[in-house]
């Protein structure tokens, strides 16, 4: 399934992904974007799925700093990697991709191994009690939606595995 955050850049050199912060006082941090995006994935895989991920980086944000709330950031992958650990069968693996994009954006790709979803929960996917997973399920996508869409100032979308 991929995965794709878009996050609004903030002049030349730097991005902002905008954010209230639900966790605190703290103000936002600067950081680079793909060093950042690295070592978050890198920690999650090891915390969330014991390490037993695969992850292939193509990070091509080099030199753009982010500001922005890195729990927030931290909580919304933290949501991808245990969705995506949990689906994955004998092949695990994640493909972890960032660029620049339109109107000053950076966009974070997130494509995991797993089968994906009937088609028909994809218009779903990001609404309270949508799950594939059994009862107490369903709000993981809803909360990262908010996230990413009010707290960070971006968008977030899920598309099926693509063919082959």
């Amino acid at each position: 399934m991929d995965h794709s955050i878009v996050a609004r850049e903030n002049g030349r050199h730097a991005g902002e992904l905008e954010a209230l912060n639900p966790w605190g006082d703290r103000p936002p941090e600067c950081f680079l974007f793909d060093l950042e995006i690295q070592n978050i994935f890198n920690r999650l895989v090891g915390k969330v799925a014991g390490g037993r991920i695969e992850i292939n980086f193509d990070l091509r944000c080099d030199g753009l700093w982010v500001k922005a709330h890195r729990r927030i950031l931290v909580s919304v992958l933290r949501h991808l990697v245990r969705n995506a650990s949990e689906a994955m069968r004998n092949e695990r693996r994640l493909s972890v991709r960032t660029r620049p994009a339109e109107n000053g954006m950076l966009r974070l790709v997130v494509v995991d191994s797993g089968p994906g979803f009937d088609e028909k929960v994809y218009p779903l996917l990001f609404k309270k009690n949508t799950t594939t997973k059994g009862e107490r399920r369903g709000s993981g996508l809803m909360f990262v939606r908010q996230m990413v869409e009010k707290n960070m100032g971006g968008k977030i979308r899920a598309l099926p595995p693509e063919p082959g």
